[in-house]
């Protein structure tokens, strides 16, 4: 008798542990949106920029991982620290990038080349961004905080479409 109530507390706790288990996974519903825009402002020692970037996702969960390349186009302004408008001019820059991480808080990455059209830096010269994004899967915000050139260290708000 003792053997048959440990047969049924053990068939009793299968039964309950593959209940419990066999509940169907509802994934949460993603944002699939593939385009961006935002706008970033910055400011350094030397000189102030301020920008607006159109972006467009490439690939998603590159090599099974939670990494998506996108490429970018900007146009912008900056001022040197004097606030000449003789100083400062209009830019625009495209890059390549990565994006790194699965949920909200991606690290990231992207490289290329700006043109500026007048000022201190007129002509072409690399360009490039690194750091950090804040964007829900299933919302279209998008938040970024990172270090770039021309934008130096820049805040940045969009959203996706």
């Amino acid at each position: 008798m003792k053997h048959l109530t440990h047969i049924i507390l053990v068939v009793l706790i299968c039964v309950v542990s593959s209940a419990a288990n066999g509940q169907e996974n509802q994934p949460t519903e993603t944002n699939n949106a593939k385009n961006a825009l935002y706008l970033s402002a910055g400011t350094s020692v030397l000189w102030h920029g301020a920008s607006v970037t159109y972006e467009r996702t490439l690939q998603e969960n590159m090599f099974n991982r939670p990494i998506s390349s996108f490429a970018k186009l900007g146009l912008g302004y900056y001022l040197m620290w004097d606030w000449e408008p003789n100083y400062g001019g209009p830019w625009t820059f495209s890059h390549y990038g990565l994006l790194f991480g699965k949920k909200s808080h991606h690290f990231e990455f992207s490289a290329g080349v700006m043109y500026a059209f007048s000022g201190d830096l007129e002509g072409f010269f690399p360009s490039g961004t690194i750091g950090y994004r804040y964007h829900k899967p299933e919302e279209n915000f998008i938040f970024r905080a990172n270090v770039s050139f021309p934008e130096a260290l820049n805040l940045g708000v969009g959203f996706t479409f």
